[in-house]
């Protein structure tokens, strides 16, 4: 799978989100995983520095960067699960939702699997967008936090 990323990464042709997404793989290609030994390369910690740090410095871009890019990846691939076709709605030139609003709606399906595995396969069905989606997730939210008062305590309304 690395060379399958570091070959993506270096196409020219590449648009914004896809160099986003294929960042952000590379990233969960190559971070350490819980559990797994560190010691054995490098005593006492010494000269190790962070995943991101790293790819960053390859890539020229900060370590937020990087951060924000396997968080975009993680969402997408996440979405892609529920709802298969959503990888390439997300990746399409010219029409990619913002990566904010996927990052949302990866989110929404955690707390909420039904209701955003239906809003996920609407837009690759091309019946919604993804901003709608995460928007609609985020008002039933707020909805749900209005009915609360100060205190976070359930509210009755007459």
């Amino acid at each position: 799978m690395p060379v399958v990323v570091r070959s993506q990464l270096g196409r020219r042709n590449l648009t914004d989100k896809q160099r986003t997404y294929f960042l952000g793989r590379k990233y969960e290609v190559r971070k350490k995983r819980s559990g797994e030994r560190t010691d054995l390369t490098s005593p006492h910690g010494e000269g190790r520095l962070r995943t991101a740090k790293v790819i960053a410095s390859e890539e020229g871009v900060s370590h937020a960067t990087v951060e924000r890019a396997a968080e975009y990846a993680r969402s997408v691939d996440e979405l892609e699960a529920i709802a298969p076709g959503f990888r390439e709605k997300a990746l399409v030139p010219k029409k990619a939702p913002k990566q904010k609003h996927v990052v949302a709606l990866a989110k929404s399906a955690r707390s909420h699997p039904k209701a955003a595995k239906t809003k996920a396969r609407s837009v690759v069905a091309g019946d919604g967008s993804v901003a709608d989606a995460a928007r609609e997730r985020g008002s039933e939210v707020g909805a749900a936090r209005g009915a609360e008062g100060a205190s976070g305590r359930r509210v009755e309304r007459a």
